[in-house]
């Protein structure tokens, strides 16, 4: 049970019935909890916390392949499943995995870079995005904040069924990419506090758009389209970068790069 209110109902001596319910939610989670998903490419993370090394092949399964970000665009595949990091995965078939190891039930901090950040979801509940809070300079931001600020994008993704979705909440056991605009001199951290309230930012406005797929041994799109928001320079909220590298080679990537503002390439999916 996730997202649940305290909920009171009083009934007083003159037979009228009020009713109350909490600010704060809650949730209630099993003592034995379980990550489960299909055959293919996925990004994933571990929930549970403590110092337990999980083994790839015991949780995913045999010829499962675990992989990191790293630097450049590169990869590195490891042997261990661990908490609080995002990983790339390749499962050979359906998988399920259940465990009774401890769970983390406070707020958990994730550091993010510019670029590409590989957030995982470091609870056992989904996570709408307007529920993260990100501290930018020591100043606390709710995520509609820092959208408006050109710091962290609206746009954020998984990688399922073949082909980067855009999201708009993290599913438990689940990492995302976040795209970051700041300066290697500024500091940001991505607040995961479970069942907190949301602050989605407002919507664009859009005249018309056109989207183009390509597929290949997966999938990619890209969007064009015109609206009165945005302008002839890059706007941080229309124009999305290069997508994220993925860990295999025979991937398909859709984008256009900018002839005009080469500075700052316009790149969208």
């Amino acid at each position: 049970m996730h997202n649940a209110k305290v909920r009171l109902q009083i009934h007083d001596l003159e037979g009228t019935i009020r009713q109350r319910s909490s600010n704060a939610k809650t949730g209630i989670i099993s003592s034995v909890m379980s990550i489960s998903g299909i055959e293919g490419w996925q990004m994933v993370t571990n929930p549970w916390i403590g110092d337990t090394s999980y083994d790839v092949q015991t949780v995913f399964g045999n010829e499962a392949q675990l992989f990191i970000p790293a630097q450049n665009n590169a990869f590195l595949e490891t042997d261990v499943f661990k908490f609080g990091q995002g990983y790339w995965l390749y499962s050979p078939d359906n998988y399920e995995y259940l465990d009774d190891n401890a769970v983390s039930l406070v707020s958990e901090d994730v550091i993010m870079q510019p670029g590409w950040n590989l957030l995982p979801n470091p609870h056992f509940c989904d996570y709408d995005l307007g529920q993260l809070r990100f501290i930018y300079n020591g100043a606390m931001r709710t995520f509609s904040s820092i959208v408006s600020m050109g710091v962290v994008s609206e746009n954020v993704y998984i990688y399922q069924e073949g082909q980067y979705q855009k999201i708009e909440y993290i599913p438990a056991g689940r990492s995302a990419y976040f795209h970051v605009n700041m300066t290697i001199d500024d500091n940001l951290l991505c607040r995961f506090t479970p069942y907190s309230n949301s602050s989605m930012p407002f919507p664009l406005l859009k005249d018309w758009q056109l989207a183009i797929f390509a597929m290949q041994a997966d999938t990619d799109h890209l969007i064009l389209g015109t609206s009165a928001q945005a302008s002839d320079e890059y706007d941080f909220r229309f124009d999305l970068p290069q997508p994220p590298a993925k860990p295999f080679s025979d991937s398909i990537e859709l984008f256009i790069l900018s002839l005009i503002h080469i500075s700052e390439p316009t790149r969208p999916y």
